[in-house]
């Protein structure tokens, strides 16, 4: 009896003990290791936002972290709290938080870049915790959607969302967040209809102001995208009015103006309007933002000239934001290129665009594949200028066309005579530098450098020369750029690149720009296309060149917009060419990516109607037509292997009979060349001279 009691009192103690245990593990976990980790996170959240530069001229992100992996050290706050998620899961098994503890898991690797373990983690966590907490599962799909849509896996990361979406509890915070992802999601497959949508259900259950805020600017952009301009003024009217930072509600202000003025049509208003902003002191800060709207309307309206200014002034004026200034950079670049023609300067301008736009940017990639690519292009538009303009002479009359080469050739000379000089000064600049005092010989007025103001203004104007405005921070050389080629002379014209120009007296007949010149206009008159064989022959140029451009967009620099503009144009100027089923099928397949069905559906319908036979319309239709060819393909390629093996076996009485029976059965194969090939040697073999000779 005695014994049995004492088992039964050891018994209750130690699950008095264990329960204590479990108690004290609990609290010790979730007071102490998970406050002080989720602290951390939230400052790395906040030091994430802090150094994130929006650009307000593109829609913005959803969340102000994304620049997460971006950091090629390794971060300690995130080991930090990596050590006490692991902590609780090694010592606290007993604890009712393990599943936070993976959870932090999850978040560290996303917030370092590591979005496949966050998968994993978030994965596990759902799995194992679902069940009885929810609000963890829901936090899970959250970051590991948006993990996937970081690696580029926006079905899995839709699939994900609709899990999410369907277990919403609209009294959890963890909602908005929910719908937040699903935004980011639309955008980033352009759907921007279920985006507006989801941007309002995302503020409305907002747990914080700065987020509602931004989300409102978010929607204001979509209602714009989604032709709702009053709307989208309503919406940038509510940011503008709020306690938004400056640089937000400035940019809700100027999209607030500029949607305004254009319902109404008055373009000179709201220039004189944007003007009269640089004139007030608190906007000071904003200039490189108002010149660029300035240069925006300005190129719309055509006047290119003024619009490059503009954007010069933008850049000049950048203080701080440096992605401002890549922008300003960035349409320079494409001006140069598309308007221009001035391909050395384009390159130039795209050098400087990825030396100042930070790599979260997103169209960094694109920029860098056409900064790199930039020749291909330049190479094609060239010959589609040079055709056009012997086209145009071609079409005159020969005293019109004469006068006209005549102005060509001058034109010719007054433009090399300027690269002469542009090219004798800067030889002259850097002479100059070269005969620049050596550092002991400058002046000295104290013992210790940083004393010397003299020396330190001509250190800090040397060191701006070089650098442009950088502000002091780690990495400030930027050498973790993914472009460091950054070129320091931007007003080189192309010709001052031609070895050529050797003289600067352009007045010397003897001048190689004259020279040159001559031979510009020999060269011209050669390859006019005077007969209707020319011309057919410029035309298959110019179509080539613009089949090379639209290809090189759709598949090299993976842009739909330029892609779709440029087969578009090939449909306008060569009406009818043999690549219209191809090309309708690329349109249709561009603008279903770009979720844009009504235009996909045009093309679809037209190259169903007017080339039902062809391979791309039977592909529409069929889904897997392309398999079945291939597997035809497959089936045919395995017989005329069965004829080969029969030849070099020496078979040769077979290989003509198998020959004749593969052709009678497909004859249009692409085998064809082939098979009579084989079937030729082997009569040669089996049959009188006479019937080869046929053969």
């Amino acid at each position: 009896m005695v014994l049995a009691t004492m088992i039964i009192l050891a018994g209750c103690s130690l699950e008095k003990q264990s329960a204590l245990n479990r108690g004290l593990q609990n609290l010790t976990a979730k007071y102490n290791i998970l406050f002080n980790a989720n602290e951390i996170l939230r400052q790395k959240q906040q030091a994430y936002e802090q150094a994130y530069v929006d650009d307000y001229s593109e829609l913005l992100s959803v969340y102000r972290d994304t620049i997460a992996g971006m950091v090629d050290q390794q971060d300690k706050d995130l080991d930090a709290v990596k050590a006490r998620a692991n902590t609780i899961i090694s010592l606290k098994e007993q604890s009712h938080y393990l599943g936070d503890a993976y959870l932090l898991l999850c978040k560290a690797d996303f917030y370092d870049g590591d979005y496949f373990d966050a998968i994993e983690y978030a994965n596990y966590v759902a799995r194992s915790y679902g069940d009885k907490q929810p609000d963890l599962k829901q936090e899970a799909l959250v970051y590991k959607a948006r993990a996937l849509l970081y690696i580029k896996q926006p079905a899995d990361a839709k699939a994900t969302l609709d899990t999410a979406l369907q277990n919403i509890n609209s009294k959890k915070n963890i909602t908005a967040d929910v719908y937040a992802s699903k935004l980011q999601y639309d955008i980033n497959v352009q759907d921007y209809a279920d985006a507006e949508n989801m941007a309002k259900l995302a503020i409305q259950y907002a747990n914080s102001t700065e987020r509602k805020i931004r989300w409102t600017f978010i929607l204001g952009q979509l209602q714009e995208l989604n032709n709702k301009p009053v709307d989208a003024i309503e919406s940038y009217g509510r940011v503008a009015k709020s306690n938004a930072l400056f640089d937000m509600a400035f940019n809700a202000n100027l999209n607030r103006i500029r949607i305004e003025e254009g319902r109404n049509g008055v373009k000179l208003t709201r220039l004189a309007r944007l003007r009269s902003l640089l004139k007030n002191q608190n906007n000071r800060e904003f200039n490189d933002q108002i010149y660029y709207q300035i240069a925006e309307l300005q190129y719309t309206g055509g006047d290119i000239d003024d619009a490059l200014k503009s954007y010069r002034q933008s850049a000049r004026a950048t203080t701080r934001n440096q992605t401002q200034k890549g922008l300003a950079y960035l349409r320079m670049a494409d001006i140069y290129f598309k308007d221009k023609a001035d391909y050395i300067k384009a390159s130039n301008f795209y050098d400087s665009t990825l030396a100042n736009l930070p790599p979260t940017y997103p169209r960094y990639s694109l920029i860098r594949k056409k900064s790199e690519n930039l020749q291909v292009l330049a190479d094609r538009l060239q010959i589609i200028a040079r055709e056009d303009t012997l086209q145009m002479l071609a079409r005159m009359d020969e005293a019109t066309r004469t006068a006209r080469i005549d102005k060509m050739v001058d034109a010719r000379i007054l433009q090399q005579s300027k690269a002469i000089s542009i090219v004798t000064t800067a030889q002259a600049r850097t002479a100059v530098n070269v005969n620049e005092p050596p550092a002991e010989s400058l002046p000295t007025g104290s013992a210790f450098y940083f004393n010397n103001t003299n020396a330190v203004s001509q250190g800090f104007s040397s060191f701006k020369r070089v650098w442009g405005n950088r502000k002091l921070e780690d990495n400030w050389r930027r050498a973790n750029r993914a472009s460091s080629n950054i070129t320091q002379n931007n007003s080189i014209p192309i010709t001052a690149t031609d070895p050529d120009l050797v003289t600067t007296n352009p007045d010397n007949p003897g001048n190689p720009a004259n020279i040159n010149a001559a031979n510009y206009r020999q060269q011209l008159m050669q390859d006019l296309p005077l007969t209707p064989q020319l011309i057919a022959q410029s035309n298959k140029r110019m179509f080539d060149a613009y089949m090379d451009i639209a290809n090189f967009y759709r598949d090299i620099l993976e842009d739909k917009k330029e892609a779709i503009a440029a087969y578009e144009k090939i449909l306008v100027r060569f009406e009818g060419n043999d690549n219209t089923p191809a090309i309708y099928y690329n349109l249709y397949r561009l603008y279903t990516d770009s979720n844009e069905p009504a235009m996909a559906n045009k093309y679809k319908d037209m190259l169903v109607k007017n080339y039902p036979q062809t391979p791309f319309a039977k592909t529409i239709l069929d889904p897997d037509y392309a398999r079945h060819m291939n597997e035809e393909d497959t089936g045919f390629s395995n017989l005329y292997n069965n004829v080969y093996n029969l030849y070099a076996n020496k078979q040769y009485s077979q290989v003509v009979t198998a020959a004749d029976a593969l052709m009678a059965q497909y004859p249009n194969n692409r085998y064809a060349a082939k098979l009579y090939y084989l079937r030729a040697f082997a009569a040669a073999h089996s049959e009188p001279l006479a019937p080869f000779s046929a053969e």
